[in-house]
């Protein structure tokens, strides 16, 4: 009875471990404010992205018309990400910042055609 118990766990998938975490920007005390849903692993990536901006908001991928992320580069050094509007017609917002201390990016966000000095980290 014990080997067939055993080997009917061994039949069982395996549940992936996902860990995530959260990188928080913000642009000055009343400017946008940007959430990233940033997954950890092999290869840090960026899975999702929420904007702020007063009474303006969006969460990219949420439905058919919601921005997306073109692209995204996390790493070290920098932390890059492209979000363009539904159609991929124009870009809604793009982030290039730098490294400066631990967990900690700095840089710029051109938004609503406007380019705003940025703060970025980690909360975990």
């Amino acid at each position: 009875m014990r080997k067939l118990f055993l080997a009917a766990l061994l039949l069982l998938p395996a549940t992936p471990a996902f860990a995530t975490g959260t990188i928080h920007c913000r642009v000055g005390n009343a400017g946008p404010e940007i959430y990233f849903v940033v997954g950890r692993g092999a290869a840090s990536a960026i899975s999702q992205m929420t904007l702020r901006d007063g009474p303006r908001a969006f969460t990219t991928g949420v439905n058919a018309g919601s921005p997306a992320i073109a692209q995204s580069w996390l790493d070290d050094r920098e932390l890059k990400v492209d979000v363009i509007d539904s159609n991929a017609e124009f870009h809604v917002a793009q982030l290039r910042a730098r490294r400066s201390g631990a967990g900690r990016y700095r840089g710029t966000l051109t938004y609503r055609g406007g380019r705003h000095a940025i703060t970025c980290e980690f909360e975990d």
